[in-house]
């Protein structure tokens, strides 16, 4: 395993926690649909590959 996969295995539950507060359902779930959303009909990545 290399550096950064090691790294963030490590620290993956921490990260995880930010999501487990239930005052921050309604926030996520807001993200979820708007980022969608934003990106509808968005074919192409930055790179410049279409997909």
């Amino acid at each position: 395993m290399d550096e950064m996969s090691h790294y963030y295995k490590e620290r993956a539950p921490g990260y995880n926690l930010v999501f487990s507060y239930p005052e921050r359902e309604a926030d996520l779930r807001f993200l979820g649909v708007h980022l969608q959303e934003m990106f509808d009909g968005c074919g192409e990545l930055a790179s410049g590959i279409r997909y």
